[in-house]
């Protein structure tokens, strides 16, 4: 049990020794599930001293202390491989080479893929300028043509006064000629 000192704070030893005993506890669990009961306890054992061994072990110059974690993940995985709970709890990353090598592959077509799609988009943007010019086009043209077709229906209007005109003119000259 760990329990708070003088200042109220917990020191290095009694947090490295609570991690300890919390990652030994998943590791007798682990034991249990992956070895059935009978082979617990000396599964156990070993797995212990190992655990111990590794965490009291001196670290070299250059290299980073493996933190309890790690530990705890690697001693059962050493001795049965196959075994998937660290990595379904989420203790331990999915780090093989097999696995590394297909997360390269996977790595490689996402940043193809991530490439397709912009260039994908450029292409859509584009494409979307240009239709919106034919769109502006397109309205202009209709525009003109409207504007077209007003001044040929105001000729049309003016050409039948004209002709009404030129008809009256007719008449009036031919009353006046008297044929």
């Amino acid at each position: 049990m760990v329990l708070p000192n003088s200042t109220g704070s917990i020191n290095m030893k009694q947090k490295s020794g609570f991690i300890m005993s919390a990652f030994l506890i998943i590791g007798r669990l682990f034991c249990f599930l992956s070895h059935g009961f009978k082979l617990f306890l000396n599964a156990f054992i070993i797995f212990q001293s190992e655990m111990e061994e590794k965490m009291t072990a001196p670290v070299q110059e250059g290299e980073e202390r493996k933190s309890p974690v790690s530990i705890v993940a690697e001693v059962p995985t050493k001795h049965r491989p196959s075994s998937k709970f660290f990595k379904n709890v989420g203790l331990q990353p999915n780090s093989t080479n097999k696995s590394s090598k297909s997360n390269d592959t996977v790595n490689a077509r996402v940043l193809d893929l991530q490439e397709q799609l912009e260039m994908s988009r450029q292409r859509s943007e584009v494409m979307r300028e240009e239709m919106d010019a034919m769109k502006r086009k397109a309205a202009e043209a209709e525009a003109a043509q409207a504007e077209r077709d007003k001044s040929y229906e105001l000729l049309l209007k003016k050409a039948e006064e004209n002709d009404a005109k030129y008809a009256q003119l007719m008449m009036l000259l031919r009353a006046k000629t008297g044929n």
